[in-house]
């Protein structure tokens, strides 16, 4: 195949309904797929998708606390908890991909035996997960109260280790126990894995093998993502996130898919577009404190 200027041989509406279909069957993943983070792709059912417009956020399904005391005969308050407590505003992201690019599918597709739309769909949405995982993380810390950042030190002079982790969970006091993932850069990766008890034994327990798990350290699985905030001077410090389960909510539509074409080179390009939110909670239900923790060590 050559060229590059006909859309004869990409039909924008079936790549958009086998990237639905994908997204339908199996979500954006982000995160490991972890609890940490409330998913949802019906943005486009609150309305106008218009960059910069204020939506209220929903806690997509979580429940509040029980009313206790209730004298018989009297109604429950309403749901409070659930009901759109906070707002953001809308954003929006996209890519643009070579037709040639999707000329190479085709010819994969032919050796692989597949359709060139589902590996299309596959790298479009996989491609997606790690655009809002960026997005994602920046959301988590930006604007934390300093109540729930532990430099450990203060100046953040040493690397992570045991006691700086259960440190930073007591910031959340019992609510610890609700916080599943810890989001580490690589090099603070290393460091917990070169941590060992008393006789040599290390502390990082790896996942089993063969399987999708990824390595815990009190309880926790350990998330390996360079998008973790290294600060610019020297010695680095870097920040390390505990999240509690549905501290962040990402809400998304549903991509489009566009030939467009190139008017200075009159060659024809594959657009996708998303709008969506990335936000972090301020408070969950139940309680008055945000559902993220940062660790700041060296």
């Amino acid at each position: 195949m050559s060229g590059g200027t006909s859309s004869d041989v990409f039909i924008p509406q079936v790549a958009t309904d086998t990237v639905i279909a994908g997204i339908s069957d199996e979500g954006v993943k982000v995160l490991h797929d972890s609890e940490a983070v409330n998913v949802s792709s019906t943005l486009g059912a609150s309305g106008m998708l218009k960059v910069g417009r204020k939506v209220t956020i929903p806690y997509f399904g979580m429940i509040p606390d029980w009313q206790d005391d209730v004298p018989e005969g009297t109604a429950l308050n309403p749901d409070k908890a659930t009901e759109v407590v906070e707002e953001a505003s809308m954003k929006r992201m996209g890519v643009n991909i070579e037709l040639s690019t999707w000329e190479e599918m085709v010819l994969r597709g032919r050796s692989l035996k597949l359709d060139p739309y589902t590996l299309f769909a596959a790298q479009a949405i996989e491609r997606l997960g790690q655009a809002f995982e960026r997005r994602l993380v920046t959301t988590a810390v930006t604007d934390l109260p300093s109540a729930y950042i532990n430099a450990a030190p203060a100046d953040a002079s040493k690397t992570i280790d045991w006691d700086s982790i259960a440190d930073t969970k007591q910031l959340l006091g019992d609510a610890a126990k609700k916080i599943v993932m810890m989001s580490v850069h690589s090099k603070v990766k290393t460091d917990l894995t070169k941590l060992k008890d008393a006789v040599g034994r290390p502390l990082l327990v790896d996942a089993t093998a063969g399987t999708a798990e990824i390595p815990r350290i009190q309880g926790l699985p350990v998330f390996e993502s360079d998008f973790n905030k290294k600060s610019a001077d020297s010695p680095a410090k870097y920040d390390t996130l505990l999240l509690q389960r549905g501290a962040l909510a990402l809400w998304h539509s549903l991509p489009t898919v566009k030939i467009w074409q190139d008017p200075r080179s009159e060659t024809n390009q594959i657009i996708l577009w998303v709008y969506y939110i990335a936000y972090r909670y301020k408070s969950l239900p139940g309680g008055s404190k945000p559902g993220v923790l940062i660790l700041r060590t060296r």
